[in-house]
Formats: C-alpha cells, sequence, structure tokens
C-alpha cells in the first residue's frame, strides 16, 4: 500500500509542477500578445463578437474559433484591452450549440446549411 501511495503522490506532485509550468507559459503568451500585437488581438476578438452577434448561418468548427477568441479576450480584459463587455456564458454555448444538441433539440440539425442557420440564429438570441 505505501509504494502505490508514494508513487501516486510522486505523480500528483509531477502533474502539479507541469501545469503549473503551462499557467506561467500562458501567462507569458498572453503578455507578449498584450505588448506585441495588441491591436490584432482586439480586432480578432471583436470579429469573433460581431460575427456571434450578426451571423446567419455558423458551422460548429467557425463557433469555436470565435468562442475561443472571445474567452481569449475576456481572459485579457483588465490588461486595459478595449474589448466587447461580458455577456453570455461561452463555454455553455460550445455545447449547447454542438451538432448533437442541435440535432436532438431540432429536425433542423440533422441538415448541415439547416443546422448552421439554427445555430446562428440561437447564437445571435444569447449574444443580444
Amino acid at each position: 500500500m505505501g509504494d502505490a501511495a508514494g508513487l501516486a503522490s510522486r505523480t500528483l506532485s509531477r502533474l502539479l509542477a507541469a501545469v503549473a509550468h503551462l499557467e506561467e507559459a500562458e501567462e507569458a503568451a498572453r503578455a507578449q500578445l498584450r505588448r506585441h500585437r495588441r491591436l490584432e488581438l482586439e480586432d480578432r476578438v471583436h470579429r469573433a463578437h460581431a460575427s456571434c452577434r450578426s451571423a446567419r448561418l455558423m458551422g460548429y468548427p467557425e463557433l469555436v474559433e470565435h468562442i475561443s477568441m472571445l474567452r481569449l479576450g475576456r481572459q485579457m480584459a483588465g490588461s486595459g484591452l478595449h474589448l466587447p463587455e461580458e455577456g453570455a456564458a461561452l463555454t455553455p454555448l460550445l455545447l449547447h450549440l454542438a451538432p448533437a444538441h442541435l440535432e436532438a433539440r431540432s429536425d433542423a440539425g440533422r441538415d448541415g446549411r439547416q443546422a448552421s442557420a439554427l445555430r446562428a440564429r440561437l447564437l445571435r438570441a444569447e449574444m443580444s
């Protein structure tokens, strides 16, 4: 029993160290974005916001890209960037607008174009 507990403890310690290293690397990357690519970052976040509020068709891969940009913008909002205000809860949107959820919600989810239209309509409602 003692060996298994020791192994689990060492594994957990290594995992926590790896997570801490990833957090530091992520913060360094964000700092570099703020310093060197601030305008481009703001532009991409605002474009994602506008697309989510206005799109009439939205495929799931495009949705994931836009939501990722909005999440990055929200996480960096306290750093002096001029970004869209808080709005919809973003993570649940990824689940609720996923293909399987749309299909379960409506027959439109079965057809790609109709699913994209339904996804865009639901997204617009959430983002307004």
